[in-house]
């Protein structure tokens, strides 16, 4: 016998996978971007989010003495 309580444990996930489904229903185009940051033939967006700002990045000398990246700070505010 299926109860109210049982039934409230499964909501949340029966939620969860019908997002799911939906989010794998729709299909996000790949963005024409430059050759050398192209994602490797066979990868595929899941996710296409807007914003704008900066990524500041510092390159310093690292302790093997190969150059080393390392983020500044960033600033960025979503779009939409």
């Amino acid at each position: 016998m299926i109860t109210r309580l049982s039934l409230m444990r499964a909501a949340p996930l029966g939620v969860l996978l019908g997002l799911t489904a939906l989010a794998q229903a729709q299909a996000v185009d790949r963005p024409e971007v430059p050759e050398p940051i192209k994602a490797p033939a066979g990868e595929h967006v899941v996710l296409r989010a807007l914003a704008s700002g900066a990524q500041v990045y510092v390159c310093g000398r690292a302790s093997d003495g190969k150059p080393q990246w390392t983020p500044q700070g960033a600033t960025s505010r979503a779009l939409g």
